[in-house]
């Protein structure tokens, strides 16, 4: 599949999924959402990896780095954007996400060493005014009363989470994994550290949900999970990580 498509599939999907999150803020299971979402998602992405028959990752190492990759991608940042959309419009909340076209660059170059051009930074700045404009209906009624504030932090956290948990598969030690193996791995860990938060934050996890919930939880599961970070992957493979948005 040309790079160019895989793009504009990946985000057509992630700027959907800003929207199917706010299915999932029923009372005490916002947490648990997430934690159900990379529990799917990374056991939909195993299978693909036996199927692949893609080595699975080996090594104590490998496997705290992965976890810290899981922690930082697939737990934290998760909880801080559906914690955002709680009292901040989706909108906003995905305005807030195109500060990575800025930030990503700003940290590739001061960890990895990745160049730092002028035209990431001229991309990421149309980026942002681009989003901006598309939710400025959104953008211009947003207050920092009722919440707003509050709401606003999260974003900015979740932002800063996903930014550093980016930088993970770009060093040496996981950049030569198969991606599906990667991120399978990584989606576990992450589902496995988002549940003893959600059980510490939220309790027991609730066993009755609407439809809309368990729906938008399978789109997120499969499309917003599997289908958009296994094409992420792939264009990370050639793009690097100052390129990636999420």
């Amino acid at each position: 599949m040309p790079a160019p498509l895989q793009f504009a599939i990946v985000v057509a999907i992630w700027g959907s999924t800003f929207l199917a999150i706010t299915t999932q803020l029923e009372p005490g299971a916002a947490i648990w959402s997430i934690c159900y979402r990379f529990l799917i998602a990374g056991l939909l992405l195993s299978v693909l990896t036996r199927l692949r028959k893609e080595t699975p990752p080996q090594g104590l190492r490998v496997h705290v780095s992965l976890a810290l990759f899981g922690l930082f991608l697939f737990s934290i940042n998760y909880i801080g954007t559906y914690t955002a959309e709680q009292t901040v419009p989706s909108g906003v909340v995905a305005v807030a996400f195109t500060l990575m076209a800025v930030l990503n660059p700003l940290l590739a170059r001061l960890v990895l060493g990745q160049p730092f051009t002028r035209g990431l930074m001229i991309g990421g700045a149309l980026a942002v005014a681009g989003v901006t404009l598309l939710f400025w209906r959104e953008v211009g009624a947003f207050s920092l009363a009722d919440g707003g504030l509050r709401g606003a932090l999260f974003a900015l956290l979740a932002v800063l989470f996903a930014a550093v948990g980016n930088l993970f598969p770009a060093m040496p030690r996981l950049r030569t994994l198969p991606p599906f193996a990667l991120n399978a791995t990584a989606m576990l860990y992450g589902s496995a550290m988002t549940g003893v938060i959600a059980f510490v934050l939220e309790g027991p996890p609730p066993l009755a949900h609407s439809m809309s919930y368990l729906l938008g939880l399978g789109y997120l599961a499969v499309f917003g999970s599997v289908i958009a970070f296994s094409l992420y992957a792939q264009l990370l493979r050639s793009m690097g990580s100052a390129a990636r948005p999420m």
